[in-house]
């Protein structure tokens, strides 16, 4: 317990890109709830790690505010984004 809270642990699954950005949200929403500051650690796997890197080296969770932590995340997803294709044009879908 930190502060009389309980202490949080987040884990970050597995599975690309998806779950890159599934651990932001998870993320931005425990910011937006005023939970930073009792998150005690944040596991992750494969694509969740990639979330977890960038924020773990760029981001003090129990320091940043609501508005700091989405530019961050727009910053994140941008990137994540601009990499969903390893450089190859996007399949289009026939119509």
């Amino acid at each position: 317990m930190a502060n009389g809270q309980p202490t949080i642990g987040v884990a970050i699954s597995g599975g690309g890109h998806r779950a890159s950005l599934f651990g932001l949200g998870a993320l931005l929403y425990l910011i937006d709830a005023g939970k930073g500051a009792q998150v005690g650690s944040v596991a992750s796997v494969s694509g969740g790690s990639l979330t977890n890197a960038y924020f773990g080296a760029t981001v003090d969770l129990s320091k940043i505010d609501s508005e700091g932590m989405w530019d961050k995340a727009k910053d994140f997803a941008y990137r994540i984004a601009g990499r969903a294709h390893c450089g190859r044009p996007p399949r289009h879908m026939p119509i």
